[in-house]
């Protein structure tokens, strides 16, 4: 009796770890499914980071090219930005 019973609890224990070894591998599938999307969010934000800063230096330049040809009809030296102050 007592190898009988031996016997069913290793067979119920080897059972309860290959469920928790089945569940495991789902849950890192899983895992590896968000990390995927998660990185590819990443790199997309980048390239949008990227193409804003683009953008706006193009619009900033735009505006200080503008402003300097007001200055030259106008026969005024162009306006130099100041360093911003040590306080701010």
């Amino acid at each position: 009796m007592t190898d009988d019973m031996k016997d069913t609890t290793r067979k119920e224990a080897d059972l309860i770890i290959k469920d928790a070894e089945i569940k495991a591998e789902a849950l890192l599938e899983r895992a590896h499914l968000t990390l995927g999307r998660l990185q590819g969010k990443i790199a997309e934000l980048k390239r949008q980071k990227a193409l804003f800063e683009a953008r706006m230096r193009g619009t900033i330049k735009l505006y200080e090219d503008f402003l300097d040809s007001e200055a030259a009809e106008d026969g005024s030296e162009p306006v130099e930005p100041k360093p911003p102050s040590a306080g701010s």
